[in-house]
C-alpha cells in the first residue's frame, strides 16, 4: 500500500477503500529488511538489525503520525493456525488501544 507521504508498507488496514492512508499500518520484518555482520558465525545468535532504508521509512512513518505495527516473519512463521495469528496481530494492536473497537 502506497501512504499519503508516497512510502510503501506490506498491509494496510483501511478505513475507506479510497482513503490514501490506513487505519493501521503492517510491516514485516523478514531476511529482506534485516542485515547481519559478516564476522558472525553463527546467523541463530545475533539480534535483527534493521537494514537503514528500512528504519529511515519506519521513523517517517511515524513522524507522519501514521500507526505502524512491525510482524516479524520467523515468529508469524511459528504460529500454528489461523486463531494463533489472530491473537498475535492482537496483541500487537493492543498497543493503539482503540484499533479493536
Amino acid at each position: 500500500h502506497r501512504t499519503s507521504c508516497g512510502l510503501l508498507v506490506d498491509v494496510a488496514a483501511l478505513r475507506k477503500r479510497s482513503s490514501a492512508d490506513g487505519f493501521v499500518h503492517v510491516d514485516l520484518d523478514s531476511n529482506v529488511t534485516s542485515v547481519r555482520s559478516l564476522d558472525q558465525d553463527d546467523p541463530g545468535s545475533a539480534g535483527m538489525v534493521i537494514e537503514g532504508a528500512v528504519a529511515l521509512r519506519r521513523r517517517i512513518l511515524l513522524l507522519k503520525g501514521l500507526r505502524l505495527v512491525t510482524v516479524r516473519e520467523s515468529e508469524w512463521r511459528e504460529l500454528d493456525d489461523t486463531k494463533e495469528k489472530r491473537r498475535h496481530l492482537r496483541n500487537l494492536l493492543a498497543a493503539f488501544g482503540d484499533v479493536l473497537e
